[in-house]
């Protein structure tokens, strides 16, 4: 697993018992961290909520900003799960739709991952791998070359990374809104995302 942290996970579970008491770590730190927040989080809380004994954890992980950063990680792997069956449909969309249906996605898995704004908040440096950040930007600048032909791959790249960050941003604003809060904010965004891929695709000459 690659990280900008220096204490990766100490080994990675190849047996069947391993990868699930891996699991079992992971979702009691998602729950904790949800919970009580960064700071209230310890290895010993951990190692009680997941049932197993705070050696057995340290197997696993050197210390509790490792335990984090996999959890990020295991995060962001969910998140472009989410996103696979929306590539397939791009290149038939309108861009206004497009642009609901990214908004709509950041915004179920924020709802549905508590322990997401904490690990945001949290004072150590959390990240996933660059080779999965490409990954997510390929394929989208892939949909919409797919929907627009004419766009250059270097302008379907630079389309995907834009809208990229326009979510990164509304994701940022969404996690600390309070309930009335989102619905503008989601509302907001859809015009804007909706606004430059239609800005964007009609410049080519589609819409």
């Amino acid at each position: 697993m690659d990280s900008r942290l220096s204490n990766a996970p100490r080994r990675v579970p190849s047996q069947d018992r391993s990868s699930q008491r891996l699991k079992l770590i992971l979702k009691a730190a998602a729950d904790l961290i949800a919970e009580r927040g960064y700071d209230a989080v310890t290895m010993t809380g951990i190692a009680k909520r997941a049932g197993t004994s705070v050696g057995s954890l340290y197997q696993y992980f050197p210390d509790k900003e490792a335990v984090l950063q996999a959890l990020f990680a295991q995060l962001g792997d969910d998140a472009e799960e989410r996103w696979a069956p929306l590539f397939e449909v791009i290149p038939r969309l309108p861009p206004r739709e497009t642009g609901e249906r990214l908004v709509d996605l950041i915004a179920g898995f924020i709802d549905e991952r508590p322990a997401y704004l904490p690990l945001l908040d949290a004072p150590v440096r959390l990240a996933r791998s660059s080779a999965a950040r490409d990954r997510l930007r390929s394929r989208l600048a892939d949909a919409f070359a797919a929907r627009q032909p004419k766009l250059g791959r270097g302008e379907a790249r630079l389309v995907s990374n834009i809208t990229i960050q326009m979510l990164k941003g509304f994701g940022a604003l969404y996690a600390r809104a309070t309930a009335d809060e989102k619905a503008t904010l989601a509302r907001e965004m859809k015009l804007a995302l909706g606004a430059y891929l239609l800005a964007r695709f009609r410049r080519t000459g589609a819409e």
